[in-house]
């Protein structure tokens, strides 16, 4: 897999997401981490999109190819 890099202002977002979620205090380090992370879920996530989309044969992304895809790769996640 690619290294992801990591742009100072997207530590902010990460550290914002932290707070709300109740998390007081964070370093850049973990904030650089975390950020590593959700891009790389977000990548996974787009990839079974793009490929249940494809199966599909559609052009846009719909809610019932969202719950295919997040189904697939293991997400259990209630959409409506």
């Amino acid at each position: 897999m690619h290294e992801v890099v990591v742009e100072p202002p997207a530590l902010a977002s990460v550290i914002r997401l932290a707070r709300v979620s109740g998390i007081k205090c964070l370093s850049k380090e973990s904030a650089f981490e975390i950020r590593k992370l959700i891009v790389e879920y977000i990548a996974e996530i787009a990839r079974a999109l793009h490929i249940v989309r494809d199966q599909q044969g559609a052009k846009t992304i719909m809610l019932s190819h969202a719950r295919t895809a997040l189904d697939s790769i293991g997400m259990k996640v209630s959409l409506p």
